[in-house]
């Protein structure tokens, strides 16, 4: 039985008097046994010897019988010490700090506007989009420059490429749309 923890443990009976570890606590414990091997016929239970009732009892605890001298146990393990565990306190808010915040606002503006120029490019040439895309990409690009702080630097390239992109597709369109009515007239 587990000193510590009270379980139970199966271990030979060649093993009493050694430590293991517990595998319920897992720390080490002392194997005794906690059921005493029956007396064989031959040894009888040794008498106590206690003083007559009307004796004054001494202050002395019965002498015990000898115990079978044990070897020496092995010393224990190191066990590291293990701090408690106590719960931190909540940090207090802290107020955001202006450009440590992650992204550029604009950049992130300016990526979108690109991609929806790039996506209705086919439908209304993406006009709209692409002017604000570009404006809001260049923005951003200068106030990172002036800010190494400030991130969103790839999002504002790629509103910059989107969004021109999508101007230049807008362009190749008219143009060819006006040499097809051109020719077209022409004929």
């Amino acid at each position: 039985m587990c000193q510590t923890c009270g379980a139970n443990l199966d271990y030979p009976s060649n093993f009493e008097g050694q430590t293991m570890v517990c595998s319920s606590c897992g720390l080490n414990t002392l194997l005794k046994n906690i059921n005493p091997p029956k007396e064989a016929a031959g040894d009888a239970p040794v008498p106590i010897k206690l003083p007559p009732a009307d004796q004054p009892s001494s202050p002395e605890p019965p002498a015990q019988p000898a115990q079978p001298a044990q070897p020496p146990l092995p010393p224990l393990p190191a066990q590291p010490a293990q701090p408690a565990q106590t719960p931190l306190p909540p940090l207090p808010a802290q107020p955001a700090q202006p450009g440590s915040s992650g992204a550029n606002p604009m950049a992130i503006a300016g990526m979108v506007s690109g991609i929806i120029a790039l996506l209705t490019t086919c439908c209304c040439g993406g006009l709209p989009f692409n002017i604000v895309g570009l404006v809001l990409s260049i923005i951003a690009l200068k106030k990172i420059k002036t800010d190494p702080s400030m991130g969103g630097k790839g999002m504002a390239i790629a509103g910059l490429i989107c969004s021109a992109l999508s101007l230049v597709l807008c362009v190749l369109s008219f143009v060819f749309g006006f040499a097809s009515a051109f020719l077209d007239a022409v004929k």
